[in-house]
């Protein structure tokens, strides 16, 4: 622990200190290199075994820790289908930052390093095989604390809009149907009347059907059938509530572009300033949200809200919660399959996807003990294969515990049953006599 504290500076010093004499302090954050505050997930020869390669290649340029906040970098930088090199640049930056040496290392020093990371992603197809090139480290020389803390300024606006109260007043439509199931009935009676004037009641007729097409084809009245609840940031799930609000829209009648009107009365505190600040750029800014959806950029409101609300933090939060997710006992294996795929919607952004067979481990792995015991010797490689499969041993293991249960309740008593209820009778009686 010397070494890191000798080498890394006084800011390292003091968080790792923290831990180690029990020190209780405030932090704004909490570091990515420290291995304490993000402990690293256990290691599996099979499953992580680029990341192996990569610890393996890195620890000759005297790394000696890394933490989960490494392990999950790494997986969105190797897995990652579609990574733009700027996007790539960042991602690498975070994962040395990530890690802990017991050298200084230089700003020519990491700029080298950060540049032979690129240089063996592409030479071992992004660590699928065992790096050979080594990058060497030179003397220790002092480190700028700005290489390895990024500073995070947080800035909140409270603010207080005045929303306007949308009590919209719709009409019936039914109305109007009336009057024209009137009139068709009336044209009827007209028709079998005066037969000689057919050809002209016939028009008539098709006149009053196109306008009664013409009615029925009318867009849907707005109505307020379905309440629509705030969104104010923070740890709110972005995802969940954009999905809600278009459900109630589109229940209530609501177009895209009344979409794009109606949300700001629903966006609260930090949400609302967001939105307050978008609106005041200049007309033509790429940034600026002009359409509901279809644009797929910054001015289509759909992409830019999940974006700006979807943080680093909500996602590790989300990534966690995956990794800990287990099949609860009173939950069907449908209701735990489900809320893994949740999960996974939520973490697998920016093309970063989790391979099929790590997905159907981790199914597999979550199951209640008595499923995951059946399930796990048949080494099922696709989701939906696994999936059928714990359902079909769940609706086995439900039939045979109730038949088990009546034939217990019908069951004569054994020989030891009955043994053991003679001896209570006799030990109750000596107490009685005693």
């Amino acid at each position: 622990m010397n070494n890191i504290y000798t080498s890394l500076g006084l800011i390292v010093n003091f968080h790792l200190l923290s831990h180690e004499d029990d020190i209780n302090q405030n932090r704004l954050t909490l570091p990515s290199y420290c291995y304490i505050c993000h402990p690293p997930s256990e290691l599996d020869e099979r499953e992580d075994y680029k990341f192996i390669n990569f610890w393996t290649w890195i620890s000759d340029c005297g790394a000696i820790s890394y933490s989960r906040q490494s392990q999950i970098i790494f997986d969105h930088l190797v897995y990652s289908t579609i990574v733009t090199e700027e996007q790539q640049r960042q991602l690498i930056k975070d994962l040395l930052d990530s890690i802990l040496y017991n050298i200084q290392l230089t700003y020519n020093e990491l700029q080298y390093l950060k540049t032979a990371v690129i240089e063996v992603l592409q030479e071992t197809d992004r660590f699928t095989n065992t790096p050979t090139t080594v990058s060497p480290t030179n003397t220790i020389t002092d480190i700028d604390p700005e290489d390895y803390i990024d500073q995070i300024v947080i800035q909140q606006e409270d603010s207080e809009d005045d929303t306007e109260n949308l009590n919209l007043l719709f009409q019936n439509n039914m109305a109007q149907q009336a009057d024209i199931q009137q009139l068709t009935a009336a044209l009827q009676q007209l028709l079998a009347v005066i037969p000689n004037q057919n050809n002209a009641l016939v028009n008539l007729n098709q006149n009053v059907q196109q306008n009664t097409n013409a009615l029925t084809n009318q867009p849907m009245r707005e109505s307020k059938l379905v309440s629509i609840s705030n969104f104010s940031g923070g740890n709110q799930d972005p995802i969940s509530w954009l999905e809600e609000f278009t459900r109630a829209c589109d229940a209530n009648g609501t177009n895209d572009n009344r979409k794009l009107l109606v949300v700001p009365a629903y966006l609260k505190g930090p949400a609302s300033t967001w939105w307050t600040m978008n609106q005041t750029l200049q007309a033509g800014d790429a940034n600026r949200i002009t359409q509901w959806t279809g644009n797929n950029n910054n001015s289509d409101f759909k992409t830019n809200f999940v974006n700006t609300f979807r943080t680093t933090t909500l996602t590790e939060i989300w990534t966690t919660e995956l990794e800990k997710r287990q099949q609860n006992l009173n939950e069907n294996v449908d209701s735990y399959a489900s809320a893994l795929q949740e999960l996974y919607r939520r973490v697998e952004v920016n093309g970063f996807q989790y391979p099929e067979a790590m997905k159907t481990r981790r199914l597999v792995n979550g199951l209640l003990p008595e499923l995951h015991l059946m399930i796990k010797p048949h080494n099922d490689q696709t989701w939906a294969a696994a999936l059928d499969r714990a359902k079909a041993y769940e609706l086995t293991y439900q039939n045979q515990k109730s038949v088990t249960a009546y034939m217990n309740r019908y069951a004569p008593a054994t020989p030891n049953t009955q043994s053991n209820e003679l001896s209570n009778a006799i030990t109750t009686l000596t107490q009685q006599f005693s």
